[in-house]
């Protein structure tokens, strides 16, 4: 979740946006040792947001943050 967060605030691709961006995360456990923080740099623009998502017909489990 971190590699995707950071690609899109180093790219900047939530600036000027003109359709929601979609993060989708594949099935499976996803254990974290860490809080993953989201600040207002990670929100969308334009209207638009950006939305993190099950994988279409998967169901990711994300456990143990902080």
């Amino acid at each position: 979740m971190e590699r995707a967060r950071d690609h899109i605030r180093q790219h900047e691709l939530n600036k000027d946006m003109r359709a929601d961006l979609r993060v989708c995360l594949r099935g499976g456990r996803h254990t974290r040792t860490a809080t993953f923080n989201l600040t207002e740099a990670d929100s969308g623009s334009n209207g638009f947001k950006v939305v993190y998502q099950a994988y279409p017909g998967e169901t990711p489990i994300v456990d143990g943050g902080k």
